[in-house]
């Protein structure tokens, strides 16, 4: 048994080496497309299929991608189609996303010609499938580039990528004569290789689950030097380690949370933090701290529980491949970064991680934390609270309702997709779906919004209801984690199916369900609302009665928007 155990370690103790050489040349400042091939990882536990429509090469750029997607753990496979100018679609061929590859100089046409008939052709493919749409297009006139971007905004369901744009940053943008000769495509080498990594960014964060939280280590990791044995006086923060913190900052403003994991006195974590450590992170950008001398997988159980968020949400940044190594025996779930003595390369592999990076950030992103950090006061509160009138009165609750709202529809699909411990049906529609369901009059889709004198938790609640023959049936019922356990689920989920349209044609309400591995809170909701359980195994529909006669307590602020 002991030497089996010593094998396993060691195994994955190569695992974990084989992965930091990959990393090294995958987020190399300069990069290398032999070294990234010739240190391919593993294929990923995820597959997905994407379908590409171009007009130029894409072949060095998939076979690029797959590596950058095998390091956020996803296996893809490129159906890619015969170079198309028209980009005529015929069949998502059991696709999970469609890229665009376009680049415009065949195009002998006006911006606005362009413009137009390109988001034409991008609404034809959207009607014809109901997967994301990444539009990577590459054009140096930049009015065809502001004019592509405007339409492809207009159009639900499609991601602009502006390649031209992202490339200028690495000075890679310009077109290059003899790729166009030999390899049918303005993009040189180099500027492949780096639409590659943004692209696998870009369908890690429609493809995989969402990462929701990076807990990172201090010591080798954020600066140089040990804490606990160098003092503060003897931790050096480098110019590298300032850009490793600025990035975690700018992931924290897209609503990721920090958590800090360190073996060391939490004394002194706060008096190095205290002293100025960094010029731009505070010791408040984190969302949880753990410092001490439990694993560090006990750590970061500690703080998904307390984050309420799964574990599988989180990537582990560490230096100590020792450490590294016990994550990954204890917790497999969670997503792994080995932290390098060249910090830099360490934040570029925080900003291109696939599916770490969101497609889009709302609102709601920016407020997560400040929803969080006052969780201890609305507790308190709840405490001293002599009912839940008095809980609702006492932190001034208001819900803002809001009937088919298409200024929404993506904050909507960031709750489908990212909503796991309180969603019904686990359904994940998106932005065209949710289009659709707002457009069709047989369907209603209805967000809420909360704020108490707390915070601003900003749109928290999706409820899509669709009206088949005289039975609502509610195809998405969602709620973001940071509402749950304030006694405000009736309200929010009753509330909303009360000012649907097709509410007042039914005759009995359902509710679409399915058990999955994280969603215990939404279906305890559900079996409480029928009775219990064995009621709800039994209960196909509720009469619509039981709805109506719910009423919002009279201590709640309530506003309805209807569209």
């Amino acid at each position: 048994m002991h030497n089996k155990l010593h094998l396993e370690k060691t195994n994955m103790l190569k695992a974990i080496q084989h992965r930091a050489q990959s990393q090294q040349c995958l987020f190399a400042s300069i990069m290398n497309w032999e070294g990234i091939i010739r240190n391919s990882l593993p294929a990923g536990d995820v597959s997905c299929k994407i379908c590409v429509l171009r007009n130029h090469n894409f072949e060095i750029v998939s076979e690029i991608v797959k590596q950058y997607l095998r390091f956020g753990g996803l296996e893809v496979d490129f159906s890619i189609h015969e170079y198309d100018n028209t980009f005529a679609f015929r069949d998502a061929e059991n696709a999970d996303l469609v890229l665009i590859w376009m680049e415009d100089s065949l195009y002998k046409i006006s911006a606005d010609e362009l413009s137009f008939w390109f988001a034409n052709q991008c609404e034809k493919i959207v009607s014809r499938c109901n997967i994301p749409i990444i539009a990577a297009i590459w054009s140096d006139n930049e009015e065809r580039r502001i004019g592509l971007s405007r339409q492809c905004k207009k159009v639900a369901g499609i991601d602009f990528f502006d390649l031209y744009s992202s490339l200028q940053v690495f000075d890679a943008h310009k077109k290059s004569a003899r790729m166009v000769e030999i390899g049918g495509t303005p993009l040189s080498k180099t500027a492949q290789m780096l639409s590659a990594r943004e692209l696998a960014r870009l369908i890690g964060g429609h493809i995989l689950p969402p990462i929701k939280a990076i807990a990172v280590d201090l010591d080798d990791t954020m600066h140089k030097g040990i804490l606990g044995e160098d003092k503060v006086s003897g931790i050096v923060v480098t110019e590298k380690h300032e850009i490793l913190h600025r990035q975690l900052l700018k992931c924290k403003e897209q609503g990721i949370l920090l958590v800090l994991v360190t073996h060391n006195e939490d004394k002194d974590v706060r008096n190095m933090f205290a002293s100025g450590y960094s010029s731009c992170l505070r010791l408040q950008d984190f969302a949880f701290i753990a410092a001490g001398w439990q694993s560090k997988a006990e750590y970061l159980q500690q703080a998904a529980e307390y984050l309420r968020i799964s574990v599988d949400s989180f990537v582990f940044v560490d230096d100590n491949p020792g450490e590294i190594v016990a994550m990954a025996a204890q917790l497999p779930q969670v997503k792994l970064i080995v932290a390098e003595a060249d910090a830099s390369i360490t934040a570029r592999t925080i900003e291109f991680f696939p599916g770490l990076s969101k497609v889009s950030t709302s609102k709601e992103d920016s407020l997560r934390l400040k929803d969080l950090q006052v969780q201890q006061a609305r507790r308190q509160i709840a405490q001293n609270s002599v009912d839940e009138n008095d809980y609702f009165a006492s932190l001034s609750v208001s819900l803002h309702f809001h009937l088919n709202s298409v200024e929404q529809v993506k904050r909507l699909d960031q709750l489908s997709m990212r909503t796991n411990q309180f969603n019904l049906s686990l359904s994940r529609i998106n932005q065209v779906e949710i289009s659709a369901l707002i457009e069709d009059p047989c369907s209603d889709v209805v967000s809420v919004a909360l704020v108490d004198y707390l915070s601003d938790s900003g749109i928290i609640c999706m409820v899509a209801g669709v009206l088949k023959v005289d039975v609502l049936v509610i195809e998405e019922a969602c709620i973001s984690c940071r509402a749950l356990g304030r006694g405000l689920e009736n309200s929010m989920i009753l509330g909303a199916i009360k000012i649907m349209e097709n509410f007042k044609k039914c005759k009995r309400v359902a509710f679409k369900y399915t058990v999955g591995p994280r969603n215990q809170p939404a279906l305890a909701w559900l079996e409480s609302l029928a009775g219990n359980k064995d009621t709800l195994a039994t209960t196909k529909t509720f009469s619509k009665d039981r709805v109506s006669a719910f009423e919002i307590p009279p201590s709640i602020k309530t506003h309805v928007d209807f569209s």
